[in-house]
C-alpha cells in the first residue's frame, strides 16, 4: 500500500470523507472516543464527520446526554458514548491510576484523602445538581481538602475514573460536573476479553491502516496488552507491511474512488494524534508549525488529500468569523478557492459570515 492510499483509507474510515451517520452520538461510538481537551475544536471535529451539523447540533446532543465528555484514555479528555463509558473506563481504570500514581504523590494525595474529597464531590452532586469546578473546589476547601496545584484537576480525574462524575452542560461559558449515574444509565459490563477485543475492533475500524504500537498510545494499555488485544480480533483484520512495520486494515475495507478532497481540522483531530507515527500525514519538515506551539497544544491543519498542506486559525468577531490559512507552500489560485470552500463549511457550521484570508 502507497502513503496515498494510507491516508485515503483513513480519511474513509475516520468518517472525515465518508460519513454515513447523522447523529453525533453515533460518530462518537463509531471512532470509540475522540480527544477533546480543545472543547470548540473537539465539537468541530465531531461535526465534521456529520453532513451539514451546526455547533448548535453539538451542543445539544451533549445537553441531551448523546455524547459524555470525561477523563477516559491516557487521562486525558475524551468524548465517548453514554454506551461505552463504563466498560471502557472498567478496562482502563488501573492503567489510569498507575499514570495518576506519581503525581498524586508528589501533591500529598495519598487514597484516604483522595477517597475523602470523592465523597465531598458526590455528595454535592446528588439529587440532580450540576455544578462548576470552583463550586466543587470550594466545597473541597471547607472540608480543609488543598485544592492547589492541580490537586482539584486529581479529585476530578479520579471521581471521573471511578465512574462517579462526568462533565455536564455548560453553565454560560463555564463548564460544570454532574454524577455519572444520571448522565449514562448502567450498562451490562464486559469481561475483560470482550472489553479488550470490543475497543482493539472499534480503534481498527475507525484508525485503519494502524499498527499495535498506535493502539497501545492511542488506548493507554501497554504494548503488551495491546498486543493480546489485536490477537483477539485478528480474524477480522489483514496485515501489510508498510516501511517496515506492520499494518491492520479491515477485511472489510477497501479504498475508495472519489477524488481529492480538502478538509479543515482542529488540532487535536483523531486524524493526526490517533497514531504515534504522524509522519505519513505531515512531512517531518513542517511537524514542528504543527506540534511546536505554546502550552502543549497543536495548530488546527489543512489537509489536502490526505496530507497537511499549511495550517488555520479562527477568530471570532462581533458577527463574524475570521479564518487565517497558512499554507506550507503557496497555493494555486484553484486550490486556494478549494480552501475557500472548506472554511465556509466551518462557518456554516459556527452561523457566521465568513471573512478568510490566506497568505
Amino acid at each position: 500500500m502507497k502513503n496515498a492510499q494510507l491516508t485515503k483509507l483513513r480519511l474513509q474510515q475516520q468518517l472525515i470523507s465518508h460519513q454515513p451517520f447523522t447523529a453525533a452520538g453515533d460518530v462518537v461510538h463509531a471512532l470509540g472516543a475522540m480527544q477533546a481537551q480543545d472543547f470548540a475544536g473537539a465539537k468541530w471535529s465531531i461535526a465534521l464527520r456529520l453532513p451539514q451539523a451546526t455547533e448548535d447540533d453539538i451542543d445539544d446532543a451533549i445537553a441531551k446526554k448523546q455524547v459524555i465528555r470525561t477523563w477516559a484514555l491516557r487521562n486525558t479528555l475524551h468524548f465517548v458514548s453514554p454506551k461505552d463509558v463504563r466498560w471502557m473506563l472498567s478496562l482502563l481504570r488501573d492503567r489510569l491510576l498507575q499514570n495518576a500514581k506519581s503525581s498524586n504523590k508528589l501533591l500529598g494525595l495519598d487514597e484516604k484523602t483522595l477517597v475523602k474529597g470523592l465523597k465531598v464531590i458526590t455528595n454535592q452532586l446528588e439529587g440532580g445538581n450540576i455544578l462548576t469546578r470552583d463550586e466543587l473546589g470550594e466545597a473541597l476547601l471547607q472540608k480543609k481538602l488543598a485544592i492547589d496545584e492541580h490537586r482539584l484537576s486529581h479529585f476530578l480525574g479520579r471521581a471521573a475514573i471511578d465512574q462517579l462524575i462526568c462533565f455536564g452542560p455548560r453553565r454560560g461559558k463555564e463548564f460544570t460536573f454532574a454524577l455519572l449515574d444520571e448522565w449514562a444509565p448502567a450498562t451490562k459490563p464486559l469481561e475483560r476479553e470482550e472489553a479488550l477485543a470490543t475497543l482493539a475492533s472499534r480503534y481498527l475500524t475507525s484508525h485503519a491502516p494502524a499498527t499495535i504500537k498506535d493502539f497501545s498510545w492511542w488506548s493507554g494499555l501497554t504494548p503488551t496488552i495491546a498486543t493480546e488485544a489485536f490477537e483477539l480480533v485478528k480474524a477480522d483484520f489483514s496485515r501489510e507491511t508498510i516501511d517496515g512495520e506492520e499494518y491492520w486494515i479491515p477485511l472489510t475495507a477497501t479504498v475508495s474512488n472519489t477524488g481529492g478532497s480538502i478538509h479543515l481540522l482542529p488540532g487535536f483531530d483523531e486524524y493526526m494524534l490517533g497514531y504515534t507515527n504522524r509522519f505519513h500525514v505531515v512531512d517531518q519538515q513542517h511537524y514542528q508549525k504543527i506540534a511546536g506551539t505554546k502550552n502543549g497544544q497543536f495548530a488546527s491543519t489543512v489537509v489536502i488529500n490526505g496530507k497537511v498542506a499549511g495550517v488555520w486559525k479562527r477568530t471570532m468577531k462581533k458577527n463574524k468569523l475570521q479564518i487565517d490559512v497558512t499554507p506550507f507552500d503557496q497555493f494555486s489560485p484553484a486550490r486556494e478557492k478549494a480552501v475557500t470552500k472548506a472554511a465556509a463549511a466551518y462557518a456554516k457550521y459556527s452561523k457566521l459570515p465568513l471573512e478568510i484570508s490566506v497568505y
